[in-house]
């Protein structure tokens, strides 16, 4: 069989989460620390072996049944299979992919602690290993994939695809106006699957009395929050990263038609923009890990392409945005 550099929707997911665990690595790589240059170890090596077995997997090298070897008798299968010599395709970097294997067993089997200096080269060999593999065998370009790409939900999906271009564009306050609502449909969802909803302002349509329909109103929001917020933290989100993501959205209220009024002109900061943008897809994958699904209503879908409209043509003409002064 000729061999053709390919990926199916299966591979893609793994190949997906061999990035997310390359990631993970390099920030633990470049904290202190001995714990920390264990984990980076540990996901390097990680990321590498489910590239591996994706391998062997996608190319046929072995089947589900057979994948229940060691790294070095994949890759050593990988080597050798013959529609990948007869195309001159060759497993990259072999001698540092095996000695990153043999360091990995001294931190699992011995709790070896990995030298600082060796750091940079499992951060190169990882990242460069990577890179060639996803080209080779899968004809992808892997600084170009990324978990957005899992999110099921399109409008959702189209949301964070806005936000990482607002990032690309310089725009963070765009980009976290798009993670934002991203968020919100999302929780939406997950918020009406996980805790049984309450009563709804309909019901105080039918009091006569202002100010005891004010005074409920007030009540059934600060009910609804709580809900909210106990629904997410039922999903294992943590308390001290929900309010980081909170604290770096916008200072801006969007209207029923997606016009967008500042507060004030203060900048996102790019870091942080960037941050929780990666944590709203990083999250919503897991949701849909656990089962939940998100489901659009057709008025949010509509505010939702109205919205994708307006950060787009927002980000080729700053002079649209609108500011104005918050009322106390």
């Amino acid at each position: 069989m000729a061999f053709t550099p390919k990926h199916s929707k299966e591979s893609f997911d793994r190949l997906v989460l061999a990035k997310e665990l390359y990631q993970h690595a390099f920030n633990h790589s470049e904290m202190p620390g001995d714990f920390n240059k264990m984990i980076a170890v540990h996901n390097f090596h990680n990321a590498i072996e489910v590239v591996i077995r994706c391998i062997a997997l996608e190319h046929e090298v072995r089947t589900e049944k057979d994948l229940n070897v060691g790294f070095v008798d994949l890759v050593k299968g990988i080597v050798k299979h013959g529609a990948f010599k007869t195309a001159g395709v060759r497993f990259p970097y072999r001698q540092d992919v095996s000695d990153l294997n043999a360091m990995r067993n001294l931190v699992q089997h011995g709790a070896h602690a990995p030298p600082q200096a060796d750091m940079e080269r499992w951060r190169v060999t990882t990242s460069r290993f990577l890179k060639q593999v996803f080209i080779d065998y899968f004809n992808l370009e892997f600084d170009k994939i990324s978990p957005v790409d899992l999110v099921a939900n399109e409008t959702v999906r189209a949301l964070l695809v806005s936000a990482q271009e607002r990032l690309a564009g310089k725009e963070p306050t765009l980009a976290l106006l798009a993670a934002r609502q991203a968020f919100r449909l999302a929780s939406k969802s997950i918020e009406e699957t996980a805790v049984p909803t309450g009563f709804h302002r309909d019901l105080l349509m039918t009091l006569n009395d202002h100010a005891l329909t004010k005074e409920l109103d007030s009540i059934r929001q600060s009910i609804h929050r709580t809900r909210q917020y106990m629904a997410l933290l039922a999903t294992g989100l943590s308390p001290k990263d929900y309010a980081r993501l909170r604290s770096s959205w916008p200072n801006a209220n969007l209207t029923e038609d997606a016009t967008i009024y500042f507060y004030n002109d203060q900048l996102a900061d790019p870091a942080e923009a960037a941050w929780s943008v990666d944590f709203v897809t990083e999250q919503i994958v897991r949701w849909q890990a656990d089962g939940f699904e998100i489901e659009i209503e057709e008025h949010d879908q509509s505010f939702v392409d109205n919205l994708l409209g307006e950060l787009k043509r927002w980000s080729e003409d700053e002079s649209d945005l609108h500011y104005e002064d918050r009322e106390d």
